[in-house]
């Protein structure tokens, strides 16, 4: 899963001198560094990109995620059992007129868990069975979890945000 975010810098370099080539894609390093944090930070507040917080977590899930550790619904802990997988949200790829950000590596399908967890996890009588992979991708972990909790993307003032620094960053330079 990546997100490709294309954001018109033409009317935000209407007065200043057009930076050359290289310049921009030194811009869009910066620009795609600060969506990655803009999008880490609206998580972590629990807030969703289609407006409010995000849907509760089942019961069964708060459970396990008390039982292994992870305060279930507070702030800081939304979307986060490990951590890996907004972990690994970063640039993808960019260069002048570009940039995609999105989620990279993978993580071992197996974690350690307490016996508590174990509990919550296998239904009674239920013999353990092994994972299906030996890995499990980011991307599918948080293609997932976007299904449930909207959270890849950028509001319009985030955006903004986006640009703004962007902007404060080019005009500091010249």
């Amino acid at each position: 899963m990546t997100i490709k975010l294309k954001i018109d810098m033409g009317n935000a370099f209407k007065k200043i001198p057009w930076p050359s080539r290289k310049e921009r894609r030194k811009l869009n390093v910066i620009m795609a560094n600060k969506a990655v944090e803009v999008i880490k930070t609206r998580v972590n507040k629990g807030q969703s990109l289609v407006g409010g917080g995000f849907k509760r977590y089942s019961e069964g899930y708060r459970k396990y995620k008390q039982a292994v550790g992870r305060s279930p619904e507070s702030p800081g802990d939304w979307l986060r059992l490990t951590g890996k997988m907004l972990a690994a949200l970063g640039i993808l790829e960019y260069d002048a007129d570009h940039w995609v950000i999105g989620f990279s590596g993978s993580r071992p399908n197996t974690r350690p868990m307490t016996p508590g967890a174990r509990k919550l996890r296998r239904r009674k009588g239920a013999k353990a069975r092994k994972p299906m992979t030996k890995n499990v991708s980011n991307a599918l972990l948080a293609w997932a979890n976007d299904k449930l909790r909207p959270f890849v993307g950028l509001l319009d003032k985030e955006q903004t945000e986006v640009v703004d620094h962007t902007m404060k960053h080019w005009t500091e330079r010249i």
